[in-house]
């Protein structure tokens, strides 16, 4: 992600990042793989993952396209795609906010919960379109805004609701976009997209490595919560002991996969 935009985990230490890295790709990367695959991904294409992360998807893609084809791998800070070594693979060091970047290319972009991210989203939405080929497609994957809830019956549901409310608020006080994506339908069609389509997925959370991340990076923003004025510190515990709660049964905010192909 770009330091130059709202990324509050920029500077996270790199075991804590790489596991939070490696969460989202075991939540997240089948759905990708399905959507870029129903987008016509092929042998000999050539592909853009703008915030390439801890580089599941680019290495996925690498395989997809063959020695035929081209996986670009793009980070503001690539020091988890160091092991990606394949002669179709370039990890590009590459802030997508500022830096150039090849236009009327790729037969296919992706960015998964990275718009949220940026100081002027839409702008650098309209970079990536324009680095579509005609013809060619772009899959954008990001959050809606909508608070996880608690499934009724489980005792801290309400609580959790409204800590969830809490997090959503403290994300937003930091310049974190969280209801970006419930745009991006109408931003491609402004752009002039054609078959555009998308998908909205939340997942189930129980005690596990879901759970585990959020409690973690709840942790790691702590300062930010209570200054923001989000969370008082015992908010924080409050919502700290929610997470941890062995009985705990929710669903988290949901991810949306907007498509479209540029004409």
């Amino acid at each position: 992600m770009t330091q130059t935009n709202a990324y509050a985990l920029a500077d996270a230490a790199h075991d804590p990042e790489l596991a939070r890295l490696r969460t989202i790709e075991a939540d997240w990367d089948a759905k990708t793989r399905r959507h870029l695959q129903d987008l016509g991904l092929a042998p000999g294409h050539r592909c853009l993952e703008v915030g390439a992360g801890a580089g599941g998807v680019a290495r996925w893609l690498s395989g997809q396209v063959g020695p035929g084809g081209k996986v670009v791998a793009t980070d503001i800070d690539p020091r988890f795609l160091a092991d990606l070594k394949a002669d179709n693979l370039e990890v590009r060091r590459h802030d997508i906010a500022v830096d150039p970047l090849e236009t009327d290319c790729y037969d296919l972009v992706h960015c998964r919960v990275l718009l949220i991210h940026m100081r002027d989203p839409a702008a650098v939405l309209q970079r990536m379109f324009a680095a579509v080929r005609p013809g060619g497609a772009l899959l954008l994957e990001e959050t809606t805004g909508r608070a996880g809830y608690g499934v009724p019956g489980w005792r801290g549901a309400a609580a959790f609701e409204r800590a969830e409310a809490r997090y959503l608020a403290m994300l937003a006080a930091i310049g974190v976009r969280m209801t970006f994506g419930a745009r991006l339908p109408g931003l491609l069609l402004g752009l002039g997209a054609v078959d555009v389509g998308a998908e909205e997925t939340a997942h189930l959370l129980r005690p596990g490595p879901q759970i585990a991340l959020r409690l973690a990076t709840v942790r790691a923003l702590r300062a930010h919560a209570v200054a923001s004025g989000s969370f008082t510190e015992a908010e924080v515990d409050e919502y700290c002991a929610l997470l941890a709660d062995p009985d705990l049964v929710a669903v988290n905010s949901p991810l949306i996969s907007v498509w479209g192909r540029r004409p």
